[in-house]
């Protein structure tokens, strides 16, 4: 079912339906604004109410303090194993997508351009080098230090694959391994009695 613009109708109307990001950021937005607007309130409250707070804190024990500061852990644990609707284990598929994906795609194509550039700068190099054999054009230093800054470039570009493979590597890694050290935490911490 196709849908066909129609500029009297507001984007706000009943008429014209949202798409499902623009309300899925809606609830994001309304989720965050819940709490802050929670957490002032939570301020004002402990700001007026604190006289009474401490009275009512002298008569707990500590074991209820415990308890209380536990279950407070217990439930932000298990709050944060899934943050906006991504849960780790989300979170690490697709660190594990991306660094397939540079692999499949990014390094290859890296590979190719390496390789062109390289046998172009090669080109130039020879060419000069050639050029320098003519009469009239073999003590002319400018052409010596365009050369050996192509034999420069050409030795870089030879790097620029690995370079990213290494870089894909490393920060997949250690992506890896922090989001799965965080899961083991924040589940051992959200099963504690």
């Amino acid at each position: 079912m196709s849908q066909s613009f129609d500029p009297s109708v507001s984007p706000g109307s009943s008429t014209n339906p949202q798409a499902p990001a623009d309300i899925n950021e809606q609830k994001q937005i309304g989720r965050r604004a819940l709490i802050a607007a929670a957490g002032l309130g939570l301020v004002g409250i402990g700001a007026a109410e604190a006289p009474n707070i401490l009275n009512g804190v002298g008569a707990l024990t500590q074991q209820e303090i415990q308890q209380a500061i536990n279950f407070g852990r217990q439930q932000l644990a298990r709050e944060l194993l899934t943050v906006e609707d991504v849960s780790i284990d989300t979170a690490i598929t697709v660190t594990n997508l991306l660094h397939s994906a540079v692999n499949t795609f990014v390094v290859p194509i890296a590979n190719v351009l390496a390789t062109v550039t390289e046998d172009i700068l090669g080109g130039l190099s020879a060419a000069i080098e050639q050029a320098e054999t003519w009469p009239g054009l073999n003590n002319i230093s400018a052409l010596k230090q365009v050369d050996t800054i192509l034999k420069q470039w050409k030795a870089n570009v030879a790097l620029f694959p690995n370079i990213i493979n290494a870089l894909n590597n490393v920060d997949t890694t250690a992506a890896d391994t922090y989001l799965s050290k965080l899961k083991t935490k924040l589940q051992s911490e959200a099963g504690k009695s």
